[in-house]
């Protein structure tokens, strides 16, 4: 009865843990335009509804980011609810007297979730698709000023996640953004959101937002390293040898 009792238990918890067949493939990968196959993307960054003149740089400011292939959003990877938590920093200033040049700010954001398509993918290791913790995200983005209107912004960024149920399985990823629209500045309506770009997201994880900016994901570079079978995976043959 002993046995038969911890089979149960054992069987209940085979059915509520994720059985994991594999970790991502260690190695590095690029986007198309790099002669690799991640695929481009499509970014949105929200800003705050309680701010009537949000613009960039305010805390609040949520980035919602997902592959493109020309005709589906997130058919390959995505991240999402990471939220600027930190005052941004200058770096640099060349505005003149007529504010016209560039200003390059760092950010730093917190949270956020990444996915990842497993399946055919060259990084696949045998699961259906791979998520994880974004650890760590901060870019270092330019905006191109004529006479102190904002006419062009590029940002560079470097994201750390660490993958669910692998141990030590981390991505570290470089990626270019370059802006190509936004809403509005100071409550003047400029634009409005394109269909082919993610949803404004709130800081909250919704996709409520309806404020902020878009623009396109290019020149990727990822790197998948430390990845080893998961201390979660379980099979059936290994649970069956515990009560024997």
């Amino acid at each position: 009865m002993k046995k038969l009792l911890l089979l149960t238990a054992g069987l209940i918890a085979l059915l509520v843990t994720p059985v994991l067949a594999g970790p991502p493939a260690n190695g590095a990968y690029f986007s198309v335009d790099l002669g690799g196959n991640i695929q481009m993307g499509h970014g949105t960054e929200s800003w705050p509804e309680s701010f009537v003149d949000g613009s960039w740089g305010e805390i609040g400011n949520t980035l919602q980011a997902q592959s493109w292939n020309g005709a589906n959003l997130a058919a390959q990877w995505s991240v999402s609810c990471i939220t600027l938590c930190a005052e941004p920093v200058m770096m640099n200033d060349n505005l003149d007297a007529n504010q016209t040049g560039y200003q390059t700010w760092r950010n730093e954001y917190c949270g956020g979730r990444l996915w990842m398509a497993g399946t055919g993918e060259a990084w696949d290791g045998g699961d259906l698709d791979y998520w994880a913790d974004v650890v760590n995200f901060v870019s270092y983005t330019t905006y191109q000023y004529y006479e102190g209107v904002i006419v062009g912004m590029i940002a560079n960024i470097n994201m750390t996640a660490v993958f669910d149920g692998y141990d030590t399985c981390m991505e570290f990823v470089i990626a270019n953004a370059t802006g190509l629209g936004y809403t509005d500045i100071d409550g003047d309506p400029l634009g409005n959101l394109p269909p082919d770009f993610p949803s404004f997201m709130s800081a909250n994880c919704s996709e409520t937002g309806s404020r902020g900016v878009w623009g396109e994901i290019s020149g990727v570079t990822v790197i998948i390293t430390g990845c080893s079978t998961s201390t979660e995976e379980t099979s059936w043959s290994s649970l069956k040898s515990l009560y024997r």
